[in-house]
């Protein structure tokens, strides 16, 4: 499956959008069904155990996410940017 998205035209802010000069993502409840589509509900929950952030270090000179990071460095060369790795946080139960 493809998933193709316009960061630029997202004015929701939710999913993936840009602000300014930065890509920003707005997950919450709801937000990453907006970027692709996954079955993320109160009775099925996802659990990622890693994310992956890859950008042009120039360009976007600061990576942000949630969860603890792991892994840090120069992204494959082909690729011209910075990485970085994390785990995700634990799975939160919803009250």
């Amino acid at each position: 499956t493809t998933t193709e998205i316009v960061p630029e035209d997202n004015t929701l802010l939710a999913g993936l959008y840009k602000s300014g000069p930065m890509y920003c993502t707005q997950c919450e409840a709801t937000g990453f069904r907006r970027i692709t589509y996954y079955p993320d509900r109160p009775d099925n929950m996802a659990v990622f155990e890693r994310v992956r952030i890859e950008a042009d270090a120039e360009s976007y000179p600061v990576l942000l996410s949630n969860g603890n990071l792991v892994e840090e460095g120069e992204a494959e060369p082909s690729s011209d940017g910075g990485e970085g790795e994390g785990e995700g946080p634990a799975r939160r139960k919803r009250k």
